[in-house]
């Protein structure tokens, strides 16, 4: 699924577009993307980062994005983080009160 907004006025001029599916089945969308919301709750791990604090997602995700989307893309994740051995960087971990999960790190 796929929705575009657009937005053309004298001071901005954006253009926004929200997909909903499975990454591995977009990679021609995420070669221009920005940002990427994933609601990554549920996603397989590699396990725990001592590091870091927080659940590593799989290999395969962490990699396919860093090969699918353009470097200076900003992903944003739900109780995982992606693999910094394939380029990630952590900027910013928060953790949030969730009573379904027993609290939330994003």
């Amino acid at each position: 699924n796929s929705t575009t907004m657009t937005n053309n006025n004298d001071n901005c001029c954006s253009n926004l577009q929200f997909h909903l599916g499975a990454a591995e089945k977009c990679t021609d969308v995420l070669k221009d993307t920005d940002i990427i919301f994933a609601y990554s709750t549920v996603f397989p791990t590699d396990g725990f980062s001592e590091e870091h604090g927080a659940m590593i997602m799989n290999r395969e995700f962490s990699q396919m994005l860093s090969q699918s989307c353009p470097l200076g893309c900003v992903v944003i994740t739900t109780d995982r983080m992606l693999d910094t051995n394939f380029g990630w960087k952590l900027v910013h971990k928060m953790d949030v009160p969730n009573p379904t999960l027993f609290g939330s790190t994003g």
